[in-house]
């Protein structure tokens, strides 16, 4: 769930469906979710810092990457 939905208290725009977008992207290329955590709180915390997890299995090219970091 993007950030926004945690952490604005103005509601959210069109910047949830790209961070989805990034999601989705993530995990189809990895097959693991990006931001995997212990508890609620512990995801809450990656979530507010952008903490995503990278694999050190995956080969991403240069602009997979320059995606995934601009809409995360």
């Amino acid at each position: 769930m993007a950030p926004e939905f945690y952490f604005s208290r103005d509601g959210y725009d069109h910047k949830v469906d790209v961070w989805a977008l990034g999601a989705l992207y993530y995990t189809l290329l990895t097959n693991t979710h990006a931001f995997n955590a212990q508890d609620i709180d512990h995801l809450h915390r990656r979530l507010a810092n952008g903490d995503w997890i990278w694999p050190k299995d995956v080969m991403f090219s240069l602009q997979g990457l320059d995606f995934l970091q601009k809409t995360f």
